[in-house]
């Protein structure tokens, strides 16, 4: 098995965010009377156009947890320490 595979993340070298874009969103936020903090907050939950937000992370987290658990069958193994414990 080879101990390397195909980067499948982003482009290490593009800029974290679009800045520009970042602040158009801010700036709506507090105009529409959010407070910066609360502007920030939601334009990382959210995201912008060609970023992700944290919410499409704990989708993807979720979703590959989901995967890993039926692929591996961890919840069986799970419930069976579970019952272990509970007999000892």
């Amino acid at each position: 098995m080879s101990r390397y595979r195909k980067y499948d993340g982003g482009d290490p070298l593009a800029p974290p965010v679009d800045l520009a874009e970042a602040l158009d969103a801010i700036g709506q936020e507090v105009m529409a009377g959010y407070s910066p903090e609360h502007a920030m907050q939601e334009f990382l939950r959210r995201g912008g156009q060609d970023q992700q937000g944290l919410d499409d992370l704990a989708r993807r987290i979720a979703q590959k947890r989901r995967e890993l658990l039926q692929r591996h069958d961890l919840d069986g193994t799970m419930q069976q320490v579970r019952g272990l414990l509970e007999q000892a």
